[in-house]
């Protein structure tokens, strides 16, 4: 670069400095002047848990979930922003929205007003990020089975149905979603559809960042296409059941659909999943035992009738569709894939 350039462009690095050094100053300005007339109004959608603790009883789970979003969805009912700071909810006037703003101001005012006092290197520690609601993804239908009851077979089918999109991995460990880079590569349309852990995990809501990347690929790769994410795991799961109520939330052609298979098959898929000679797995009489762990409440997941009740009960009736893996064998798979998919295209609109 010859010199006179070199000049250029530190002039022009000058600028730059100055324009953001000024419009940042200007945003702190309004931050504060807006912090000073709606603060009062946010503390009251504060403060609630957003991330389960692993001694909560399933009763006390649910409860605070509920306080959670009550909170959640009151601060946006504002027009503020949900954030999360630490393990809590912040909702943040609209002026204040920036995590820089968020840590240096809000975080501060909020601690004042109610009297906690919080080290300021423990401040600068905490995970500060916007949160958002989980029925603000594009999704239009969830899979929810139980494990080993024959769901993975079920989303390979769907994937053949070419008004069907399934959601890849990426966009679903979001149980990391906080502390993952923010310049992740955007993954391909084809790309093998995995396991989709993100309502098992203890946050109760998802970064606005990651369900703004979810929309994102679902209108690129799922355009007029019906929308699904799945696992294997969640109807035995009471916070991933409350999740997908949440998700499905304002969204009257949803649906959550249960696979499930002949009690005697599930023991022996178990056995081959538990055998000593299976990676992690011991024995089938080991699990029986208690001695090897496994999330389902039911011990050997025979009882369907009641992972099944307390699906209907979150999500309704109407929108839950039962599924017998054992359709998919034999001669029933073109006719089970044609049932399945006429359930979940038939809705009003296409999601996107």
């Amino acid at each position: 670069m010859s010199p006179r350039r070199r000049v250029l462009a530190a002039l022009l690095a000058g600028v730059t400095s100055s324009f953001a050094l000024a419009a940042h100053a200007e945003g702190e300005t309004a931050c504060r002047a807006a912090l000073e007339e709606g603060l009062a109004v946010a503390l009251a959608y504060s403060g609630a848990p957003v991330l389960a603790r692993p001694s909560w009883h399933q009763q006390e789970l649910l409860q605070m979930f509920e306080v959670s979003e009550q909170q959640l969805l009151g601060c946006q009912a504002l027009g503020f922003v949900p954030y999360r700071f630490g393990h809590a909810l912040l909702c943040v006037v609209q002026a204040c929205d920036a995590e820089d703003l968020v840590r240096a101001l809000a975080l501060p005012a909020f601690l004042a007003a109610m009297g906690v006092e919080i080290p300021a290197d423990q401040q600068a520690e905490m995970i500060i990020g916007r949160l958002a609601h989980w029925k603000e993804m594009k999704a239009d239908f969830v899979v929810a089975g139980f494990e080993s009851g024959g769901t993975t077979s079920l989303v390979h089918h769907l994937q053949t149905i070419p008004d069907i999109y399934m959601m890849p991995f990426e966009f679903s460990d979001w149980a990391r979603d906080f502390t993952r880079p923010r310049d992740l590569p955007v993954p391909e349309c084809e790309t093998l559809v995995s396991y989709w852990p993100a309502f098992m995990s203890f946050a109760f809501w998802p970064a606005a960042e990651t369900v703004e990347r979810f929309n994102q690929q679902a209108s690129r790769c799922g355009w007029q296409k019906r929308i699904g994410v799945w696992d294997s795991r969640y109807a035995t799961h009471p916070i991933a059941v409350r999740k997908i109520q949440a998700l499905l939330a304002d969204k009257a052609s949803a649906r959550v659909i249960l696979c499930f298979r002949d009690p005697i098959r599930y023991v022996v898929s178990t056995f081959n999943r538990l055998s000593p000679e299976h990676p992690g797995g011991r024995s089938l009489l080991a699990l029986v035992e208690g001695e090897e762990g496994d999330p389902d409440p039911f011990g050997l997941k025979g009882n369907y009738t009641l992972l099944m009740r307390d699906m209907a009960r979150a999500v309704g009736w109407e929108r839950l569709h039962m599924q017998p893996f054992d359709l998919l064998l034999g001669g029933y798979t073109s006719v089970w894939s044609g049932r399945i998919g006429q359930t979940v295209l038939e809705t009003n609109d296409p999601g996107m």
